[in-house]
């Protein structure tokens, strides 16, 4: 019997990765049935659901797996440094299923903004990950050479764009 999988981030339709469950069965949106949270990691590339932390019912897809996807999928999550497989319950089209969700692991190394919570990844955070490697690109650049007053404008007016991405990302407006 095929398992399922609760994709909530960068692997969901519409996402730079979601080109690893194209060949999966997708079933449809779903919710999950208890209370969890996600953060952004740090560099806003992609997001941690965090088990202990019960704050919102997380969005995402449900798709039925091939099994021979399983270490894949576990191999490219990080599993168990960066992410940890875990069985739980979604609704999905009014119906409860069992899924497994890759939550975040204590010992993964790498930052999540902790200060910013979610129940849905959206592709605002995923744009203003790619505006940040960018943003960091042009810092990076600017410290190489003599930056020309222009390129302090286009940081600037990056980080204005950064932000409302940011803010769109969470619902707000400006």
């Amino acid at each position: 019997m095929k398992k399922k999988l609760f994709a909530y981030g960068s692997m969901k339709k519409g996402f730079m990765n979601e080109w690893r469950l194209k060949a999966q069965t997708f079933i449809g949106n779903a919710t999950t049935v208890e209370k969890y949270t996600m953060h952004p990691s740090e560099s806003f590339r992609f997001p941690y659901a965090i088990e202990k932390a019960q704050e919102y019912l997380l969005h995402g897809e449900l798709y039925e797996i091939n099994n021979e996807l399983w270490d894949t999928i576990d191999l490219f999550e990080g599993t168990p440094k960066h992410y940890y497989r875990k069985e739980i319950e979604v609704t999905c089209k009014g119906v409860k299923h069992k899924a497994y969700i890759y939550f975040r692991s204590e010992s993964n190394p790498h930052p999540c903004a902790h200060d910013i919570h979610t129940h849905t990844w959206t592709k605002e955070f995923e744009k203003a990950g790619a505006l940040l490697e960018e943003f960091n690109d042009q810092l990076i650049l600017a410290k190489l050479e003599s930056t020309p007053e222009e390129k302090m404008d286009t940081i600037e007016d990056d980080l204005k764009h950064l932000d409302n991405l940011l803010k769109n990302a969470l619902g707000e407006t400006k």
